[in-house]
């Protein structure tokens, strides 16, 4: 060793440094060059050192570190340790209180870990913090693992290709590599490797390709499944550390076929215009979006959700495990369906918090963005099976007639209504129908206020949150009387937003609203979209004659 210390020395034009040199050892002298960490021996020493400094190098004054037991993750009986710097370290800190019965006289007893177990622990605080993604005070830790054995050739792969690939990324590039990772062609020449046994396997592959064209499989087909992403989301900044999903499998599958359902809902709202020019004008549908993404760092949801605690609240801003955004992120991230009635009621209390808000500040628009940001969620999830059974279906099979924009300019407003109505199973029932219609009919005279620049729109008067029950009837005859009085105000106008007012006269005689299956939530959210609807029916203001309604 001296002799390498003189040359390396003898090598360099620094006076004075610090650094750490490894040199490859020659064990026979025919043989190969090998670092350390390739020769056993080595191995086991560095090992037993870093044990004897478990052991001696962090006792707490009268306490034993050290003793028999059974690791708390192995499982297994033996030599446990019970204070270890890093995570371990409270243990060595005489700070009981963050552990229950914990007997600081004999600290291996609390936390047990097995000597190369609490190795590993103590240097992965040094290693996790290059492998999460940070949103509103909180940390989603995303650490991929091979699902296979681990061998030498599988931890080769995965160091070259997944763990240096994933430390030395941005924590804006971070989200985008392990999507990537996930995402990218099947590699051929293994398949054909380890199909080499079974033509069928390859066969089978070769014709799923073909279908696919270029641009290949990708690995949830179950080809190159190699790898999982264990999920973790906690709030450092909190004492103790908080902790909100803790996932061993992140359904990665589910959340690229939820993203698929969301961009093919996206452009068919783009081209249909069915909400008028309102897709291009908000940041709350793109058909680009990444989905996948988004769900991993907790995003997904945010914009769309009234979230807990009540932004109007700022007496309390640090995150809970119950907050909406963590919650409903955390269900997709395990492969979880997410209950519908829930998601309902935070999406209408969004819309009330959002319009009350408007209101204060003097404009008064109803957020016909967030409702149909709302929207594509909800159908998105419902067309993924990711939404829950609830009194309502919300799945959506859009049969293109309406989707298609070499055709939608030649379709009429009522052909148009008469199709969306039709392709949504939330609509399906009379009272459903009739909810929505009402809105539509609200949504079209506001429009027609803004034209005329009234001061105070319907919308005001009759808000989502005026919708019960007890209140839809007379909330309906005083909407089709002020549609009449605006008809009359317009000549020849008499069949004013007829295509709304023939269908909820229909819809609403059906049978008493009081003994609707809709709950209120249901309601106002079903509201709340007829009213984005109805504003979005032409982008300004216009009737068509009464033979084209």
């Amino acid at each position: 060793m001296e002799e390498l210390a003189e040359a390396l020395l003898n090598t360099v034009d620094f006076e004075e440094t610090r650094a750490l040199v490894t040199v490859k050892i020659r064990l026979e002298d025919d043989g190969d060059f090998l670092w350390p960490g390739e020769i056993p021996v080595l191995n086991e020493a560095a090992y037993e050192c870093r044990r004897e400094h478990f052991r001696d190098g962090i006792s707490m004054s009268d306490a034993e570190p050290t003793g028999e037991g059974t690791g708390f993750i192995t499982g297994t009986d033996g030599h446990v340790i019970g204070g270890s710097p890093g995570i371990l370290g409270q243990f060595g800190k005489l700070q009981p209180e963050l552990f229950p019965d914990l007997n600081k006289d004999d600290a291996w007893r609390s936390r047990p870990l097995k000597p190369k177990t609490a190795i590993v622990v103590d240097r992965f605080g040094s290693i996790i913090d290059e492998f999460y993604t940070g949103f509103q005070g909180v940390r989603f830790y995303l650490l991929p693992y091979p699902e296979t054995e681990l061998t030498a050739e599988t931890f080769s792969r995965f160091y070259t290709d997944v763990y240096k690939r994933l430390e030395g990324a941005s924590e804006s590039e971070f989200e985008d590599e392990i999507i990537e990772l996930f995402e990218r062609k099947v590699d051929i020449d293994r398949l054909v490797e380890k199909s080499a046994a079974s033509s069928d396997v390859l066969e089978e592959f070769l014709g799923d390709l073909e279908e696919e064209g270029e641009g290949g499989l990708t690995t949830f087909d179950g080809y190159d499944t190699w790898l999982r992403v264990y999920g973790l989301s906690v709030a450092k900044g909190l004492d103790p550390t908080q902790v909100f999903v803790d996932e061993p499998a992140i359904s990665l599958g589910s959340l690229t076929d939820l993203e698929a359902a969301y961009h093919n809902l996206g452009i068919s709202l783009q081209e249909s215009e069915l909400f008028g020019d309102l897709v291009e004008r908000t940041d709350y549908v793109r058909p680009s979006q990444d989905v996948a993404k988004e769900v991993l760092g907790g995003r997904w949801f945010y914009s769309t959700i009234a979230t807990s605690p009540d932004p109007d609240d700022t007496s309390d801003t640090d995150p809970a495990p119950d907050d909406a955004f963590l919650s409903l992120a955390g269900n997709l991230v395990k492969g979880n369906k997410i209950n519908a009635d829930q998601l309902i009621e935070l999406f209408t209390l969004k819309i009330e918090r959002e319009f009350r808000n408007n209101q204060s500040n003097g404009n008064g628009e109803f957020p016909s963005n967030v409702v149909l940001g709302q929207y594509a969620r909800l159908i998105a999830l419902a067309n993924t099976n990711l939404l829950s059974e609830s009194n309502i279906r919300y799945t959506c099979e859009h049969s293109g007639a309406f989707m298609d924009s070499s055709t939608t300019g030649d379709l009429s407003r009522e052909t148009r209504l008469e199709h969306f109505i039709e392709e949504h199973d939330a609509l399906a029932t009379p009272e459903a129908r009739a909810v929505f219609l009402l809105g539509g009919l609200v949504g079209r005279l506001t429009a027609f206020q803004h034209r005329e620049n009234v001061s105070r729109k319907l919308v005001e008067q009759h808000p989502p949150s005026s919708i019960t029950k007890q209140s839809i009837t007379s909330v309906t005859c005083q909407v089709m009387e002020k549609n009449e009085t605006y008809a009359q105000m317009e000549e020849g106008r008499g069949n004013m937003n007829k295509r709304y007012v023939s269908r909820l006269a229909d819809t609403m005689l059906d049978k008493q609203p009081t003994s609707w299956n809709l709950v209120t939530q249901e309601m106002r959210w079903l509201y709340s979209l007829g009213v984005a609807y109805g504003k979005s029916d032409t982008s300004n203001y216009t009737e068509e004659s009464p033979d084209s309604e």
